[in-house]
């Protein structure tokens, strides 16, 4: 990672390798004018742009309620969470964050945060990549609870609202109740078998539409347990394996 506070531009700094038979080469390149890393150079098969970007997170990662905060800042701004440059932030479960290639509005974004939040920890993070790709703030997530004889689900609101800015037509509902007998709790396996279901169902929308937003999550309030994850791209990412 490049401290930004210590270059200036003009700087070249240290991009990484370039491998020239069995040799690995390091590289260096300029800065543009708003100090970005965009170091651009061909390689046989593919063209690479490799780039400083930020974001703005959590020392030690973005839990529930300082993440529905996160979120009600991005849309104060405008900023369309179903389309959006990312990175993932790897926790349990991981998240979507925005990502600016600007570190001055990262910066004006983390002063409104930690405002908004009263909370000083937000901090602006660098990172280098090369590319941002572009994506919906997904995956929906269904927040399941057991109820003595049945289990209910419900849409986390902030994907209530994602589904509805993506899909302004689509039919929600409010929740989704299971039963089972009292005595014998509904088990995780028969659970599974109808989650696509329940899911389609809470959103209106299709098995496709849905993966248009990331897929689903299935959260278990009472065990505070992730019980499903949708397969998630793992580049560019925030955080330790």
């Amino acid at each position: 990672m490049i401290p930004s506070r210590r270059i200036t531009h003009d700087q070249k700094v240290f991009v990484g390798f370039l491998r020239s038979g069995t040799m690995p080469l390091p590289f260096y390149q300029s800065l543009d004018k708003d100090c970005r890393v965009r170091a651009k150079f061909e390689l046989p098969w593919r063209e690479f742009v490799i780039m400083q970007a930020f974001t703005v997170a959590m020392p030690g990662g973005t839990k529930d309620l300082e993440y529905e905060a996160y979120v009600r800042i991005l849309n104060k701004w405008g900023i369309d969470v179903t389309d959006m440059p990312r990175v993932l932030e790897k926790g349990t479960p991981p998240r979507w964050l925005y990502a600016w290639t600007s570190r001055e509005d990262a910066e004006r974004f983390a002063k409104e945060l930690r405002s908004h939040s009263r909370d000083k920890r937000w901090r602006v993070q660098e990172f280098t990549t090369d590319h941002l790709p572009r994506g919906p703030l997904g995956p929906v997530e269904i927040r399941v609870n057991g109820q003595g004889d049945s289990s209910g689900y419900a849409l986390h609101p902030n994907s209530e609202d994602l589904v509805q800015k993506k899909f302004p037509h689509a039919r929600l509902l409010g929740s989704v109740f299971v039963g089972h007998e009292r005595r014998v709790p509904l088990e995780r396996d028969r659970q599974e078998s109808i989650w696509d279901h329940v899911a389609m169902i809470l959103t209106g929308l299709s098995a496709e539409q849905l993966n248009e937003l990331g897929g689903y999550r299935i959260y278990d309030l009472d065990s505070r347990e992730v019980l499903r994850e949708p397969e998630i791209p793992t580049s560019p990412t925030l955080g330790k394996d």
